[in-house]
């Protein structure tokens, strides 16, 4: 799943269909086995397209998903107000809206939902207050409270002074690595849980800060998915060592 923004992740994505590896594993279904990748559009922001782009796909698949891969993200220019309440909305209250939409159509125990990450030791790089909002999160309200408060602190010009980093990006990326984690701690004990897990794009697939081709990092969250998380949820998956 992608937004218009970046619809070459979701064909960079297709371009696993001719990788090696996968052809040889027959895991999709072109190659003889049960999984099928298909790129789909949503605007994160209109709950109305939300709410039928669920519909459709829940009677395509017959109520039971197996993965949704979320690589949806918005990268604007400049560090104005309007920009970070664009990127809050799409990334943190957008992507917030999706999971819940689409959680009650997982397959149960196994369904499971990637959403973007960061690299595992980002937070290691953040100011230590505001590392520790993020490791204190408890429910996703935590998460868009940070992010208000932050673009609060923007819009006054005290995003430095006040120990913020003064980076909408990096601060999104954080909180939605952080959106996984107590995604699946809310789901933990539910009857019918669903799995959740942020995809990293360390090396050798890079962040976007470097502008590496987008294409390449939506490759880690399906192969992620391909390979399978050995039932975990609420982790930080790397791709160069393939596990949480």
């Amino acid at each position: 799943m992608t937004s218009s923004q970046h619809l070459t992740v979701g064909q960079g994505m297709m371009a696993l269909l001719s990788d090696p590896e996968i052809i040889t594993s027959k895991a999709l279904h072109i190659h003889g086995g049960k999984v099928t990748l298909s790129i789909e559009v949503v605007d994160p922001s209109d709950m109305v397209l939300i709410d039928r782009f669920t519909r459709t796909i829940n009677e395509r698949h017959h109520g039971e998903l197996d993965f949704i891969v979320n690589s949806m993200g918005l990268m604007l220019n400049g560090f104005d107000s309007a920009s970070i309440q664009a990127t809050i909305a799409h990334d943190i209250d957008g992507l917030l809206a999706i999971c819940d939409s689409f959680s009650p159509h997982m397959r149960p125990n196994t369904g499971h939902i990637i959403l973007p990450g960061h690299e595992a030791e980002s937070l290691s790089y953040f100011p230590p207050t505001c590392a520790s909002l993020f490791l204190n999160s408890r429910t996703p309200q935590d998460i868009q409270s940070i992010m208000q408060t932050f673009a609060y602190a923007a819009m006054r010009g005290v995003v430095i002074d006040e120990g913020w980093v003064p980076s909408a990006l990096s601060m999104s990326q954080a909180a939605t690595t952080t959106l996984a984690h107590v995604l699946a701690l809310e789901n933990e004990f539910q009857r019918n849980k669903v799995l959740f897990s942020a995809a990293s794009t360390r090396q050798p697939i890079e962040t976007r800060i470097t502008r590496f081709p987008f294409e390449e990092m939506a490759q880690t969250a399906v192969s992620l998915v391909l390979s399978g998380c050995g039932g975990q949820s609420g982790g930080l998956w790397d791709n160069s060592v393939a596990t949480f």
